[in-house]
């Protein structure tokens, strides 16, 4: 037999409960009330012209050409599901440190793919990355507070994003996000949706 008080605010109140779990669900409960009510944010203004992405779909491509920035952490296991992905080509790889690109070109030479073209040693050299003619998708998979940064930056030059969750850190990187996305012809998608329509 447990005896349990309530938080605080409830704190003449004393229940029994004939089972832990029984217990725990109550002041779970009571965590939600008190401390996860639904914060009311206001919509900033939106820059006119935008669409709506939600229900987008991007012509089809036979083939995708795709660069990766951030080999660090979770780069390369992207790296080597996309080398298993018919119609991918990975033109480039981005890391700062020249180890994660040299490791990621061998996961490239290993599956019997060409090299591709890297970019290493400056904190800037992914914006040459995003700036290539001749990549479709990038895929960023850096820490989390350069995710947004970099997502814009892509699709303001024409890329479509995969971007590892977070995608965001605050409401204006998010709000910077969409209306990115929003604007006619560029897109941006969450790592997640990327990952199951590209395994699918």
């Amino acid at each position: 037999m447990f005896y349990v008080k309530k938080n605080e605010s409830y704190e003449q109140d004393i229940y029994q409960f004939n089972d832990y779990p029984s217990a725990c669900r109550l002041f779970r409960l009571r965590a939600e009330e008190k401390h996860h009510a639904s914060p009311v944010v206001a919509t900033p203004e939106r820059p006119s012209g935008q669409e709506d992405v939600i229900q987008l779909t991007a012509p089809k491509m036979d083939t995708v050409r795709v660069g990766f920035i951030g080999l660090g952490m979770r780069g390369p296991g992207a790296v080597v599901r996309f080398t298993h992905i018919p119609g991918i080509q990975i033109k480039a790889l981005c890391d700062i440190r020249q180890e994660c690109v040299e490791n990621a070109q061998n996961i490239l030479k290993e599956a019997g793919l060409p090299e591709a073209m890297t970019y290493s040693g400056d904190e800037n050299s992914w914006k040459q990355l995003c700036e290539r003619d001749d990549i479709d998708l990038v895929y960023v998979a850096t820490d989390w507070k350069h995710h947004a940064e970099m997502g814009v930056y892509a699709m303001e030059h024409g890329k479509h994003v995969a971007i590892e969750v977070p995608a965001a850190m605050t409401l204006d990187e998010i709000w910077k996000l969409i209306n990115t996305s929003e604007r006619p012809a560029s897109t941006v998608c969450n790592w997640k949706t990327v990952y199951m329509t590209s395994l699918n």
